[in-house]
């Protein structure tokens, strides 16, 4: 005699998108990156970096394997981009803005409204230079991301 197997909608989906989606989401947590670890890092240039006192290469970014979860399907990119834009902390050190517009400038809209806190840290490596037009630009950025809930910007960093 045999059983008759039922089979539902639910177990032709993949396992992990069987778990309910507050638990997936915890799981997310732990493979994103997050501000806690330094995710983002813009800095102003593409291939070196140099100033009078400084020369470095810049690193490739250590996070680009868990962003690969993104790719998975519709559902789970959603769910991460969720979680990446809103629970995370945007910090850029930068000699001028163009990281950051470039940032917002390849952000989907959907992104866009998604980011809740982002700060500047502008740097100089002249004690005498101000940021040009930092307030209007705080104002481009806050205009830019309607979701934006805060906002830092830090004083000029001599470096």
């Amino acid at each position: 005699m045999s059983i008759p197997e039922t089979i539902t909608a639910l177990d032709n989906y993949p396992p992990l998108l069987r778990i309910p989606s507050e638990i997936r989401r915890e799981i997310f947590r732990y493979v994103l990156p997050s501000s806690t670890r330094r995710f983002l890092l813009y800095t102003d240039c593409e291939s070196t970096a140099i100033s009078k006192k400084w020369n470095r290469k810049c690193r490739p970014h250590p996070d680009t394997l868990s962003l690969d979860i993104l790719q998975t399907n519709r559902l789970i990119y959603n769910e991460c981009l969720s979680i990446l834009y809103s629970e995370n902390l945007f910090h850029f050190y930068a000699f001028n803005y163009l990281p950051v517009l470039d940032f917002i400038r390849h952000l989907s809209p959907e992104a866009k409204s998604l980011v809740r806190k982002v700060r500047l840290t502008p740097l100089t490596d002249n004690q005498d230079e101000e940021p040009a037009n930092h307030n209007a630009f705080c104002t481009v950025i806050h205009d830019s991301l309607p979701g934006l809930s805060e906002l830092q910007a830090d004083p000029l960093v001599f470096f």
